[in-house]
């Protein structure tokens, strides 16, 4: 039972840990002096409900062009981005066809060597771009079971901070 609780304590503590780092939310523990021992009180503000696209990598902000959201019925065409910053060389592809397919493409030479392909459908929400990705796919490569994308007005996608323009 000991084993248990503490894989589920080591759990939690890494969820709490990653969402922390992960979260735009400011949150802080302050514990009380006096009354029952170990009270905490989480101080909260209040979360933004706005759904944020998962960053396939990591890079700087200021390589991000300023662009304006737009809604679209459909997407078709070859979207790519060429990745070569300290933290991560990549080249990734996305080819998405009209019939609700897409084939991503991605080859990552630091900070380690992987490269694969695979298949999907996608859904569009207004700008939102959701990737459902097949469940044979390399979970080395591609980890997530689904990503999410928005479009712009300037004809390029952007996840997180990656910005994907059209070929």
């Amino acid at each position: 039972m000991r084993k248990i609780l503490a894989i589920f304590i080591i759990v939690l503590a890494s969820y709490l840990a990653f969402d922390k780092f992960t979260s735009d939310d400011s949150t802080a523990d302050v514990p009380e002096i006096g009354g029952a021992a170990g009270n905490v009180q989480r101080s909260v503000k209040p979360s933004d409900k706005r759904v944020k696209p998962e960053p396939l990598y990591e890079i700087e902000e200021s390589s991000i062009p300023e662009t304006e959201v737009i809604n679209s019925d459909t997407i078709e065409g070859v979207y790519a981005a060429d990745l070569d910053q300290k933290d991560v060389k990549a080249s990734l592809r996305f080819t998405f066809k009209n019939d609700g397919t897409f084939i991503d493409y991605r080859d990552m030479t630091f900070p380690k060597s992987i490269a694969g392909e695979t298949t999907g459908t996608y859904s569009i929400d207004e700008a939102l771009l959701t990737l459902h990705y097949t469940d044979l796919r390399d979970k080395e490569v591609f980890k997530f079971p689904q990503a999410i994308m928005s479009m712009h007005k300037d004809g390029t996608l952007r996840t997180g901070a990656v910005v994907l323009t059209k070929q």
